[in-house]
């Protein structure tokens, strides 16, 4: 009688902990956290051309909103005591945290009148007017503050909360196809044409000023965050990578709907990223035409637009890179791998496609769930924990259940835990707030943010290189 015995394969579980990239701070500092190297010795840049001894911004919004604003602004600059949970915000100062002074000349805010706003809640008016006109009152504050004698680094937009709700997005067809659009990208889109970086936040966050802080809205937390991003579009760095050899550059690739044209057609865009945290936007061509909807490039697509991220890695830092890492959220396909290839056949690379998995999660003994940097196997499969319990503080900062990145279709000349190590820091990359770290590396953590503002940008008009425009 033959053995009809039902015989499963056992698979092999593993883990172990990578440990946490260094970030640097001024004078030489190093430390995992910013809210530690920030305090202790200075954002990156302190030192360097690109550090500000004093930042100009300017102001626009309605009165109310924008008094709150300053006033949080003012008492924030000089620390935010931080609790058990939170640290604290070591303040905007000559002589303390970034450094800097914060200033807001007396010709430098542009207000929302009440006429406006009350003209923008109108009630017969249609979703995509009220959008549009508030889009046009917006561009028109920024484009006088941008064009003023003495221009400010950067402009702060506070939006009272009922506009913010009633016109912050607009849906309707257009030539009886469907349309979305958010203020944000397109905000930003018009401010781009000003060559003007922008930070937008609304009334209701900055009432933290005066409010009881909370678990979700803590006042040092609301800082961190506010003073980071605004240091970093006044083109300051708050923090470097510590340890990557120079010439490495990493580049996000995803895809975008071109504006104008049939709803299921896609654009590829990057996203690039240097050892020194400099980064860049560049937009793809339009996949071609003939080809069903995909978030695949073909061997030219592939080949043309690595080509051209380093000629403007070249123009850019006047050297080649070294050493290329593409990251991608959709394994690559056969002809986009060999496209690549044939785009980097002359320097180091690496290909890897990162994508979250709920496929499988690691529970641990204790109060917390897995510390960041957790590597474990089974069978064939990795999954890296970007997020999770942090190992520096023995907290856990996040309010769900970790996810973590199933990282696969690895080629090239690294060993596959120096491609890990690499996500694991660029999940640490993102200057547009103060937090520890995101769940995707920066190379792919803002596409989709990135190319609705792509979107919006039009396609005779050349969006603008600078990756501050677009946060």
């Amino acid at each position: 009688m033959s053995d009809s015995t039902l015989r499963l394969e056992q698979q092999s579980l593993s883990a172990r902990w990578l440990g946490e990239p260094l970030l640097a701070f001024a004078n030489g500092v190093a430390h995992p956290d910013p809210k530690v190297g920030i305090p202790e010795a200075g954002p990156s840049s302190l030192g360097t051309f690109g550090h500000r001894e004093v930042v100009w911004i300017g102001l626009v919004g309605a009165a109310e909103g924008l008094d709150v604003v300053r006033a949080f602004l003012d008492s924030a600059a000089d620390g935010v005591d931080g609790d058990g949970s939170h640290y604290p915000f070591p303040g905007f100062r000559s002589d303390r945290g970034f450094r800097s002074e914060l200033r807001v000349g007396d010709a430098d805010t542009a207000l929302i009148t009440a006429a406006e706003c009350q003209s923008l809640l109108e009630t017969t008016k249609g979703q995509r007017a009220r959008f549009e006109e508030l889009l046009d009152t917006l561009d028109d504050r920024v484009r006088r503050l941008a064009g003023a004698e003495v221009p400010v680094d950067l402009v702060l937009v506070v939006l009272p909360y009922d506009v913010a709700r009633r016109c912050g997005t607009a849906d309707y067809l257009e030539q009886g196809r469907p349309v979305h659009r958010d203020l944000h990208a397109a905000f930003k889109a018009r401010c781009m044409q000003h060559r003007m970086p922008t930070q937008m936040i609304w009334e209701s966050t900055s009432q933290v000023a005066d409010d009881s802080p909370t678990e979700r809205s803590h006042r040092a937390d609301v800082a961190w965050d506010l003073f980071t991003a605004m240091y970093f579009k006044a083109d300051g760095r708050p923090w470097s990578p510590a340890e990557l050899p120079e010439g490495t550059c990493f580049v996000g690739i995803d895809f975008y709907q071109p504006p104008g044209g049939d709803p299921a057609a896609r654009a590829s865009l990057a996203q690039v990223f240097a050892e020194t945290g400099d980064a860049f936007v560049l937009r793809g061509a339009p996949l071609r035409a003939d080809r069903s909807p995909t978030r695949h490039l073909d061997a030219d697509e592939a080949a043309t637009l690595i080509t051209t991220v380093r000629q403007q890695y070249e123009r850019y830092f006047q050297r080649q890179p070294r050493h290329m890492v593409v990251h991608k959220r959709t394994p690559f396909s056969r002809a986009e791998r060999a496209g690549f290839l044939e785009g980097l056949f002359d320097i180091e690379f690496d290909l890897a496609a990162v994508r979250p998995s709920d496929q499988m999660r690691l529970l641990r003994n204790g109060k917390y769930p897995p510390q960041r940097g957790t590597l474990y196997r089974y069978g064939d499969d990795s999954y890296l924990y970007t997020t999770g319990t942090l190992a520096v503080a023995g907290l856990y900062p996040n309010e769900h259940l970790s996810e973590p990145l199933n990282v696969t279709d690895h080629v090239g000349h690294s060993s596959y835990d120096r491609v890990l190590q690499d996500i694991l820091l660029l999940t640490k990359m993102n200057w547009n707030s103060g937090r520890y770290a995101e769940q995707m590396p920066v190379t792919l953590e803002f596409a989709e943010r990135v190319g609705e503002v792509l979107t919006e940008t039009g396609p005779d008009h050349q969006p603008e290189a600078k990756y501050a425009y677009y946060l």
